[in-house]
């Protein structure tokens, strides 16, 4: 024999060889099968998730879009429920003239409702008048102009106020815009905290309102309007200089209506 030969197995090692290993490639094939089919169930698994993350997603869009909706016809529904009293029109104020041989009426304009309230005063003729202030004594003034607007409604409440009559009272915030010419005083206009008059275009007042429907058919017939403004040395400065704490805007109701409902209904 030649070298070669020598060195090989016999047939049955071989054989046994052959049939040893094959249990192992068995095990190494159902293995990667196994991996395969965990690797393929993952996967399903991932994207089952990741279908029901995006219906889920979807499904809250869909629940916040329905709750806005539901939100902005709430608050149709009560501006329409809650808006127990409107009115608007002119006011008419009458003042005395300085050499007290006759009277000044100022103009008044007002509008207000459950969301709004404005009013304005403006001296048509240059004439001057006296104010009898509820606070301040007696005020001459030479030149009036005045323009409110409120910011906030922090009270809106209707009641009875006889038989046929229905009474609303208003309260919140507003701002006042304002030139006067006040004798003794000279011209007074907003002022800010510290006295300065040169960035300020208005100063902060409370308000309260209370106004009457009195029910008849005839429009402003015996209803009434009256604006207290009330003042304080630190927001509305220029005002409380010429007015002191409080005072009241009212007069006759020319051209005017107002009309007012019960809130219990």
């Amino acid at each position: 024999m030649d070298g070669n030969s020598s060195t090989k197995k016999p047939l049955k090692e071989r054989i046994s060889f052959s049939f040893t290993s094959t249990p192992q490639k068995i095990f190494i094939f159902l293995f990667i099968i196994l991996i395969v089919i965990f690797l393929y169930v993952s996967f399903w698994g991932y994207r089952q998730n990741l279908s029901l993350e995006t219906q889920n997603i979807n499904l809250s869009a869909e629940v916040e879009a329905y709750k806005q909706t539901s939100i902005e016809l709430e608050e149709r529904v009560n501006k329409i429920t809650n808006n127990y009293g409107s009115g608007g029109g002119i006011i008419v104020r009458v003042f005395e003239k300085l050499e007290k041989d006759g009277i000044i009426k100022l103009v008044d304009f007002f509008s207000f409702d459950r969301y709004h309230l404005v009013y304005s005063s403006d001296l048509q003729v240059n004439q001057p008048f006296i104010w009898e202030t509820e606070n301040a004594g007696t005020q001459i003034f030479n030149d009036f102009e005045l323009t409110l607007e409120a910011t906030t409604v922090e009270k809106y409440m209707s009641k009875p106020f006889d038989i046929n009559t229905n009474a609303l009272s208003m309260t919140g915030i507003a701002h006042v815009t304002f030139q006067f010419e006040v004798e003794g005083v000279g011209t007074v206009i907003p002022i800010d905290k510290t006295g300065d008059p040169s960035d300020v275009d208005f100063e902060v007042v409370k308000y309260q309102l209370e106004a009457i429907d009195s029910g008849l058919r005839e429009a402003g017939a015996n209803d009434s309007f009256e604006l207290k403004l009330m003042f304080n040395s630190a927001d509305s400065a220029g005002l409380y200089s010429v007015f002191g704490e409080s005072e009241t805007f009212s007069g006759n109701l020319s051209t005017a209506e107002i009309t007012i409902e019960k809130s219990e209904r």
